[in-house]
């Protein structure tokens, strides 16, 4: 959205230096465009300056590709406008392997398979709970956004 603002801004600024080269009549009416495109492009900067992080994730602020050291906690924030804010949560979030069809994140058999005492092969359902808050309360979180995908 920045990249908008400037845009506008630039245009504004060529249509403000081109008014010697019109008429006069179309003078004012080009001041008057290229000051709708300035408020315009103000809002816009101030806008794009501004992000919300929802209940439940934590903010990263990445600007150019390089994950910035700081967290936003929930709730409106003012950062850099060239910042891309990536949201990951904070809850408790469960992960269910099963050998049912239909239950689990994935759609199909992504059990275990383990031998047992017997030799024979058996398929363990199992269920993770992820809890990530520890690493937010240390601070931890544009560490490990590092290192990870946040896609």
């Amino acid at each position: 959205m920045i990249w908008f603002a400037l845009l506008l801004a630039a245009s504004a600024i060529g249509l403000r230096s081109s008014r010697r080269f019109i008429g006069a009549e179309l003078r004012n009416i080009a001041g008057l465009v290229a000051a709708g495109l300035s408020v315009v492009a103000l809002v816009v900067a101030v806008f794009s300056a501004i992000t919300m992080v929802p209940a439940g994730h934590v903010g990263i602020p990445i600007v150019f590709g390089r994950v910035q050291d700081r967290n936003l906690t929930e709730g409106l924030h003012f950062v850099n406008p060239f910042a891309q804010v990536v949201s990951m949560t904070v809850r408790t979030e469960t992960y269910t392997m099963s050998a049912a069809r239909d239950e689990g994140a994935i759609k199909g058999d992504d059990s275990i398979a383990a031998l047992s005492s017997d030799g024979l092969m058996m398929p363990l359902d199992i269920t993770s709970h992820i809890d990530s808050s520890p690493r937010m309360r240390h601070g931890c979180i544009a560490a490990s956004a590092r290192t990870m995908s946040t896609k």
